[in-house]
């Protein structure tokens, strides 16, 4: 094998590791990162919704949540949706 041949494969061969590393590590990455929590300064008696577990899934290209909250915030042991 020639130098130029041996050159032009090795090349090859580092450009698809390169492409084939980049891939991976883009696969599944969106750049999201999940919120915390406020619990710090929940209004008197809303902590439970300030505080609950968030259920988020994929929208489109955004992220969306499912959360409960009282009907009346007057009233934050009566009725959610």
């Amino acid at each position: 094998m020639n130098n130029r041949a041996w050159v032009i494969g090795l090349s090859l061969i580092v450009a698809i590791a390169i492409i084939a590393g980049g891939a991976a590590y883009f696969i599944g990455r969106d750049g999201w990162t999940k919120p915390e929590p406020a619990a710090e300064g929940a209004p008197t008696g809303l902590s439970k919704f300030y505080t609950q577990d968030v259920a988020w899934s994929g929208c489109g290209d955004a992220k969306c949540a499912t959360i409960k909250v009282p009907v009346d915030d007057e009233n934050a042991d009566g009725e959610t949706t």
